[in-house]
């Protein structure tokens, strides 16, 4: 894991760079979502996370849900992708 630039356009320089460590240990998802207030919180109860990002199609396989593909948000791991 190594420090990454977030883009935020109220920021001065148009972003800051996070850390992506705490004394050398990788931060969890979480953690980092929270630090840049896209965690669900109970302030914002209309936010929240898909409990899965993929479903079984009629096939049987496991496909993307189309809610995922909509928005990109859906989860955690999409949102911090983007």
């Amino acid at each position: 894991m190594h420090d990454t630039f977030v883009v935020d356009p109220q920021h001065l320089a148009g972003g800051f760079i996070q850390s992506m460590t705490i004394n050398g240990v990788p931060k969890g998802l979480k953690l980092v979502l929270t630090e840049r207030g896209l965690w669900p919180t109970v302030q914002n109860p209309g936010s929240r996370f898909l409990t899965q990002c993929s479903i079984k199609s009629s096939k049987g396989k496991s496909e993307p849900n189309p809610i995922c593909l909509e928005g990109g948000n859906c989860c955690a791991r999409a949102l911090l992708a983007l």
